[in-house]
């Protein structure tokens, strides 16, 4: 058993494994091209990385000169939503339709850059060309004051990182549920020339108007329209634009996109619905970036139950090399679904419950056979038995990640410090019984060594009581 826990007794809150890299040189792009410091950028939010040996230019102040039920074209705004880079999103209503829609406006402090209002209407005009019932409708587009707007329709659901948030890794029926669409909304995207560059959970939601579900892509903020001009401008200013989280090698590394990158984005999205986390979680957003562009991603499974058939779809997905990912956007789908229908598996069925908790990780060591003695690996497999009896006895969630070592897992939702003294008196209980059990038996001097650890943890209702899954707690010891 490998973790971050080093000494019999040991305790840490919230540790974290670390991910080595490894620097590969791919045929469609180079490695050695990304920069070495990206700066303090945030790798949850989207970002343009600055060029090699530039520092990153700091977001400007927004300015706010729309308050709620001023006039922008025909929409009287009422609240606003969110403030990007871009644009401010405001909720609003149609001052004669009474239509609700979410309008988005150019922050006025980039209305004098030319280029930035050429992206604001690249967004705009994007969505309009795509005409996909899994892509955000656009209504209208004109100008308040001098400053381009445009109304599209309000999606009051929730986003999927919400989602995944509140239920832990999500099963794998309900996974492909939700990414099938998206991949969708890329392909018909695709179709007409929009590269979406900054596909993610918070960029899709699900819209649940008149009672039904639907999938919906949104925010094209920073998509790419495949014309040969805009190639050749991308090409010579070498710029980075996307999300830390979910940036293909590509992207960081200033290379040129194209639909291959918005599978890479896919298989990012595939992975945290199946898992509850991302690929690559670094110290920041340098660390992530970098990482998506040298480093192998963890197997999924590391993290959640996931059919061996589908995780090779998803890591495909993430290749480094453009040319070894899915061509498009519904192969990458298609070959999802034919994974998952030949997984043999019981289904997932309810959403994990994530919990705070305490991990109980006990290892078995077993020490040179000495007269008289019971086999090794028989008596290991004897004490393993022990232990889970003991740990579930005790009204622990156990998993068992290797044949000599268990994981125990008690809630901690009310009084952390009370949880970990209870699963420490647990542990100490099940290692006697395990000593007991040896002294009896002669197993020949097993060692049992017990470390705690305090983080998140999914899980779900089982025939035998609550059944990890997965979550960072039980993932920090498998890195």
């Amino acid at each position: 058993m490998r973790n971050n826990l080093r000494h019999e007794g040991d305790f840490t809150y919230g540790a974290s494994a670390a991910i080595a890299i490894h620097r590969k040189r791919m045929s469609s792009y180079d490695p050695s091209a990304c920069p070495q410091s990206l700066g303090a950028l945030p790798e949850h939010s989207t970002v343009e990385l600055p060029p090699d040996g530039a520092a990153p230019v700091p977001p400007c102040p927004v300015e706010r000169d729309i308050a709620a039920g001023d006039l922008v074209g025909d929409y009287i705004v009422r609240s606003e939503i969110a403030a990007g880079g871009c644009g401010t999103v405001y909720e609003a209503e149609h001052r004669v339709l009474g239509r609700r829609a979410a309008v988005k406006v150019l922050h006025p402090e980039l209305s004098q850059s030319a280029e930035m209002v050429q992206r604001f209407v690249t967004e705009a005009r994007s969505v309009a060309s795509i005409a996909h019932p899994n892509v955000v409708e656009v209504y209208e587009f004109g100008h308040y004051r001098d400053r381009p707007f445009f109304a599209m329709e309000r999606i009051d659901g929730p986003r999927l990182d919400e989602v995944v948030e509140r239920e832990g890794p999500l099963p794998l029926s309900r996974a492909i549920e939700l990414v099938a669409p998206v991949c969708s909304a890329a392909h018909a995207a695709h179709a007409v020339g929009v590269i979406h560059r900054d596909i993610k959970a918070s960029n899709v939601l699900i819209d649940r108007r008149g009672g039904a579900e639907r999938v919906k892509l949104v925010d094209f903020g920073v998509a790419r329209l495949l014309t040969r001009d805009g190639l050749a401008r991308l090409t010579r200013s070498r710029r980075r634009i996307g999300t830390p989280r979910a940036m293909a090698p590509e992207q960081v590394c200033g290379g040129t996109v194209d639909a291959r990158t918005d599978v890479y984005a896919l298989g990012v999205l595939a992975y945290f619905l199946l898992s509850g986390r991302y690929p690559f979680e670094g110290r920041g957003p340098v660390d992530v970036a970098m990482l998506h562009a040298t480093a192998p991603p963890p197997p999924p499974s590391r993290f959640a139950p996931i059919p061996a058939a589908v995780e090779r779809v998803v890591l495909r997905a993430l290749a480094k090399d453009p040319a070894q990912r899915f061509s498009s956007a519904v192969d990458l789908c298609d070959a999802l679904r034919a994974a998952a229908a030949a997984d043999t598996s019981p289904p997932g069925g309810a959403p994990a419950d994530v919990r705070a908790a305490v991990g109980v990780f006990v290892e078995l060591i077993p020490a040179a056979p000495r007269p008289g003695a019971r086999d090794v690996d028989g008596a290991a497999a004897a004490a393993r038995q022990v232990l889970l009896r003991a740990l579930r006895e005790a009204g622990l969630a156990v998993s068992e990640p290797a044949p000599t070592s268990l994981v125990g897992v008690r809630v901690a939702d009310a009084d952390t410090a009370a949880a970990v003294i209870a699963a420490w008196r647990d542990a100490e209980r099940a290692a006697a019984q395990v000593e007991a059990e040896a002294g009896a038996r002669k197993w020949g001097g097993l060692r049992v060594v017990v470390r705690l650890r305090v983080d998140r943890a999914y899980v779900r209702a089982g025939g035998r009581g609550l059944r990890v899954v997965g979550g960072p707690l039980v993932a920090g010891d498998s890195a």
